[in-house]
């Protein structure tokens, strides 16, 4: 069971917090629920440490946040952030270049 979620978890979002609290909702109350969750565009730091640790309170242990990218102007992440309820073995990130 695979949830993607695209974030949008940038400064001039509107709605962030609600969209965050929501989300943390969702990862903490669907323990045995989800095996997988793929989040994009997780770019601020608080946001991402408060839904992995969300992740955790519902069963999903594991998480790799892909740090290097292309991130957000003045940051150095991708915003990505995979939460497993297995163990992550190996990662792989590419990393495409500007056309």
């Amino acid at each position: 069971r695979i949830l993607t979620f695209n974030v949008w978890n940038i400064p001039v979002a509107q709605h962030t917090r609600a969209r965050i609290d929501g989300l943390a909702k969702v990862l903490r109350e669907n323990k045995d629920q989800l095996d997988v969750v793929g989040l994009l565009e997780c770019w601020m730091e608080r946001d991402r440490n408060a839904l992995i640790a969300a992740g955790k309170e519902g069963g999903l242990a594991h998480h790799i946040f892909f740090r290097n990218g292309c991130g957000f102007p003045g940051g150095q992440s991708s915003g990505l952030v995979v939460l497993s309820r297995w163990p992550i073995e190996n990662t792989f990130y590419h990393r495409f270049t500007a056309a």
